[in-house]
């Protein structure tokens, strides 16, 4: 239900009053599902939202709200879950909600994202967080990793220099000695991903690599080797 007292439901009511009698079926009831899910209303598109919104019943979503307090990393990951959906739906509503999402909450938002849709969370909760603790600090891990994925993960564009993006993430693994680096390149940017990491290889033993593909994205997982 509305909260008159929120200035975005204020915002809504009055463009609904001013513009009713001259809107189509189909404003009118995106108007409504802006009322109804305030927290996705930035979206602006109701098939979109519908989707967002269907992601709150898969299975990673059933188990990830048990370990996500913060609001806005549980949107994030539902607008994660709804790009990887998009891949296989529309490409032109994939990339119109990647730039929402970048609008609304800015590059480090849109890798959380990314993230998510890469579908990768489950092997860093396996390498990263210990399996030994209690239920609060496993949340206070997760977010915090979602919070820090920059640091595990490179997102690679079609864009880059291979010389140059070899060589930063080389100084990153020698400086930082991560556990597990993550280079996820989609489409376009596959080609030079693998490119990238067998420059990368060449620059240190003391990762092992695996390399996954689904036919959209290229996902290469630096592993420090045990020693």
């Amino acid at each position: 239900m509305a909260n008159p007292s929120n200035p975005n439901d204020e915002s809504i009511i009055r463009e609904m009053t001013k513009g009713a009698l001259d809107w189509s079926l189909e404003k009118i009831k995106l108007a409504l599902s802006k009322l109804m899910h305030r927290d996705l209303a930035f979206i602006e598109d109701r098939e979109t939202i519908d989707t967002v919104r269907a992601q709150r019943a898969s299975v990673e979503w059933d188990f990830l709200e048990q370990y996500i307090r913060d609001k806005k990393l549980r949107i994030l990951i539902q607008l994660g879950l709804t790009l990887r959906r998009l891949e296989t739906q529309s490409l032109d509503r994939l990339e119109q909600l990647r730039s929402k999402i970048h609008k609304k909450y800015g590059t480090h938002g849109l890798r959380i994202a990314e993230f998510i849709q890469a579908g990768i969370l489950g092997t860093f909760i396996g390498v990263i967080i210990p399996k030994e603790q209690t239920p609060a600090d496993f949340i206070d891990d997760i977010e915090q990793l979602l919070n820090d994925v920059e640091k595990y993960v490179v997102f690679v564009k079609n864009s880059d220099n291979v010389q140059k993006k070899s060589r930063d993430i080389l100084v990153r693994l020698r400086a930082n000695m991560p556990p597990t680096l993550i280079l996820c390149g989609t489409r376009g940017a596959r080609e030079k991903t693998e490119k990238i990491a067998q420059s990368v290889k060449k620059g240190t033993d003391d990762y092992e690599v695996t390399i996954n593909e689904d036919g959209i994205k290229r996902i290469i997982i630096f592993s420090k080797k045990n020693k």
